[in-house]
């Protein structure tokens, strides 16, 4: 903001500090409660490895499966919440704005300024649009740091984030010389979603890694137990590597990676109903601009920027049923399913250690 005049570095205040209350009351929690799951599902996954006997394997490839779903479905559903503020939410800035700073700031003709650019409204639009590289760093960082055990692992991220830094020094003077304060969320955004990258990559490994210490640990249980059943053990070997959530026999980290942001992104039909929903709310906020800035001359809200207002926010909901809703039930059900069956589980532990807290006081 050193650079920016105090105009823009006004815009930008105001723009953080409504972003921030996003990130605080939605993100922030998700980001936090990830992480803790992550590490939680990674100690299972560690049990499982230490035990070499084949009794246990089908289990050990569950508890792996289940951690590389449990990520990719995390994701996706923080990509999803960021979806809304990206393609809709952007829409509704000017009149969130109204609201709560008066018509002055929610105007993109505001008197204040005559670049678009440089408008409340517009800064807040992309701030939106960040929320959802914001959304996709939080959370993949969070699994690296939920299951990294290595000391060499985590002096990479750090090594990653101040070469991220470093471009973003170099960048922004010309990105905020260009397009004000846009210019400087625009630039966090990108590093934002190179280090997101990275993080997918560093799991994309760790999968890798641990994949192949599981088969590694099958087939020296396995060798132990030729001499006693050398019939089955060509089976068994198969029936390991048909089990593994990734097949590292074959695939190299990018396929990995490819794969695992294929899964974390929403089906194309969903996100073609999101790119409909953003058209039709943009041509509702061009259809009711006028009355949003005619109408109120003064900084107060009347009937008639009310009741287009109202119209504006009816527009919204409805292209979000109809084009969003109706297909992420019929393209995306096994992810709502598999969301479903996370928060079932999550209430049968809560409920099973509730059950024994009031054990342990009724014996004391």
């Amino acid at each position: 903001t050193a650079l920016s005049d105090s105009y823009d570095q006004g815009i930008y205040a105001m723009t953080l500090s409504y972003g921030s209350i996003i990130c605080r009351c939605i993100f922030q929690p998700l980001e936090e409660n990830a992480r803790l799951l992550f590490a939680r599902q990674y100690v299972l996954v560690k049990q499982q490895q230490q035990n070499h006997h084949l009794s246990k394997k089908k289990h050990q490839y569950e508890h792996l499966q289940h951690l590389h779903d449990t990520y990719t479905a995390l994701v996706k559903l923080v990509l999803c919440i960021g979806c809304l503020f990206t393609f809709l939410g952007t829409n509704y800035t000017s009149v969130l704005l109204h609201v709560l700073a008066g018509s002055k700031w929610s105007s993109s003709s505001s008197s204040l300024s005559s670049s678009y650019q440089n408008t409340a409204s517009s800064s807040l639009s992309a701030f939106c649009v960040y929320i959802s590289t914001l959304a996709f760093n939080g959370t993949t960082e969070a699994f690296v740091y939920g299951v990294v055990d290595k000391p060499k692992d985590v002096g990479t991220l750090g090594i990653i984030h101040g070469c991220v830094g470093v471009l973003f020094a170099i960048t922004v003077p010309i990105a905020v010389k260009m397009y004000g304060t846009i210019g400087l969320i625009l630039g966090n955004g990108i590093c934002m979603i190179i280090r997101g990258t990275f993080a997918v990559y560093l799991a994309a490994c760790f999968f890798r890694e641990h994949t192949t210490i599981s088969t590694t640990n099958n087939d020296d249980a396995t060798n132990q137990k030729q001499e006693d059943d050398k019939g089955t053990t060509a089976k068994k070997d198969a029936q390991s590597n048909s089990n593994l959530p990734i097949n590292t026999q074959k695939s190299t980290i990018t396929n990995i990676m490819t794969n695992m942001i294929k899964n974390m992104f929403l089906h194309p039909i969903v996100l073609m109903g999101f790119i409909s929903c953003f058209i039709i709310t943009r041509y509702s906020l061009h259809f009711h601009f006028q009355q949003l800035s005619t109408n109120d001359n003064h900084g107060y809200i009347h009937k008639e920027w009310i009741v287009a207002a109202l119209s504006h926010i009816l527009v919204g909901i409805t292209s979000l049923v109809l084009f969003v809703m109706i297909p992420m039930y019929k393209y995306e059900g096994s992810f709502g399913r598999y969301l479903s069956s996370m928060l079932k589980e999550k209430k049968m532990k809560h409920d099973d250690d509730d059950g024994r807290k009031n054990g342990h006081q009724k014996m004391e």
